[in-house]
């Protein structure tokens, strides 16, 4: 009978606890039914959507713009409205002819991307539309909440009109009250792989935005970002942020923002590239809308609790003054181990085929996360604390 140390069974048991009492941070998703199966834009090609609820029904609904192209080079794009002709709970997307579609007459070649936005704090939707020159475009919703009609601003009353990024084009751009002052701020990523934070120094009913090289970004310097998208995960009333499938908590407070990657609670998200994310909550549950390369929407949902390993592979002594010992005994195989600090930085990384190592005795005080893998799959993380 294989005697497991005992520090490592209390290890199990707090995260036997923690897996069976969260129901927000130890989720999986993947599409079980997705209710844009039958839905692509018009191109068949990149696909850019936007979740609203333009109409304020109280029913989320879908725009989409495009990356349109010929053998010849870019062509113009269009943005789709899909109306959700479901229910709030039981969503139904259906794509509405013209007449319907408050952005019919938007045309742009290449890349256009549209974002909703309330930037004006008047109750209705606002639009931005990014473009494939790296422009973009501000159209003010001078209708009603529930009946949109959207008119271009020149530059002079567009608060993004003159942003600047090292890419030629706009990949992403998404907007969160970062710093809690009751205004929306903006985050744009580039085709280089590169994001720049605008915060708003305005106010809620006219915006301002100014770039900032804000230590709490500092990040997203030097990361590849395929994609980018805010949403509190962990619900506690502050804008957590998403880069490339990673979670990073937002563990500030109302007068400072500070985020750190967090492996613990981080959700288990089906594949390795979201084109636009888009988080929601439908019937209490948290859904991820995505757009597809082939122009169709994926449709993920929270499946199940994350099943990995973490509950037999542990580091002890914890909290540690020398080295934490890491018992890899439930696990086969070469393993790779990675530290990380409190800002998600690699300080150092292990490789073995042993049952068990040894590792972090040079460290610093402070708090750092374990991660082990295994054939390139990550079967367990652990945060540490040294002392």
């Amino acid at each position: 009978m294989r005697i497991i140390n005992q520090a490592c069974l209390s290890y199990i048991i707090v995260v036997a606890i923690i897996m069976a009492n969260s129901n927000i941070n130890a989720q999986s998703f993947a599409e079980i039914k997705n209710p844009l199966h039958n839905q692509q834009v018009k191109s068949g090609r990149i696909s850019e959507p936007c979740l609203v609820d333009i109409n304020k029904d109280a029913k989320v609904d879908l725009f989409s713009g495009e990356y349109n192209y010929s053998k010849h080079g870019v062509v113009n794009s269009s943005i789709y409205y899909y109306k959700n002709t479901g229910t709030a709970i039981t969503p139904s997307f259906v794509l509405a002819d013209d007449a319907q579609n408050p952005l019919k007459d938007i045309s742009m070649p290449g890349l256009i991307i549209p974002r909703f936005v309330d930037i004006d704090n008047d109750g209705d939707e606002d639009c931005f539309i990014a473009s494939n020159d790296g422009s973009v475009t501000f159209l003010l919703n001078t209708g009603t909440a529930k009946q949109p009609v959207f008119e271009k601003q020149s530059a002079a009353f567009n608060p993004l009109s003159l942003v600047k990024f090292q890419g030629l084009e706009i990949s992403n751009f998404v907007f969160a009250d970062v710093d809690n002052d009751k205004d929306y701020d903006c985050i744009i990523t580039d085709d280089l792989g590169d994001a720049v934070f605008f915060k708003n120094n305005g106010t809620s009913t006219k915006a301002s935005f100014i770039e900032q090289t804000s230590e709490a970004f500092s990040f997203l310097k030097n990361t590849d970002i395929t994609s980018i998208a805010f949403f509190d995960w962990n619900k506690d009333g502050y804008a957590d942020v998403f880069v490339n499938n990673v979670y990073y908590q937002n563990n500030g407070n109302k007068t400072n923002t500070s985020f750190t990657k967090n492996y613990l609670q981080a959700p288990v998200i089906a594949g390795d590239k979201m084109l636009s994310p888009n988080f929601t909550t439908i019937d209490n549950k948290t859904v991820i809308v995505t757009g597809n390369t082939n122009g169709s929407f994926n449709y993920l949902t929270a499946a199940s609790f994350n099943t990995k390993t973490s509950a037999i592979v542990c580091a002890y002594p914890n909290p540690s003054a020398k080295a934490f010992t890491i018992d890899l005994s439930q696990t086969n195989g070469d393993k790779v181990i990675k530290i990380t600090d409190a800002k998600g930085n690699l300080i150092s990384t292990y490789k073995t085929n042993n049952t068990n190592i040894a590792v972090g005795e040079h460290l610093q005080p402070g708090t750092y996360f374990i991660q082990v893998l295994s054939n390139d799959n990550e079967v367990a993380n652990q945060k540490v604390i040294k002392m």
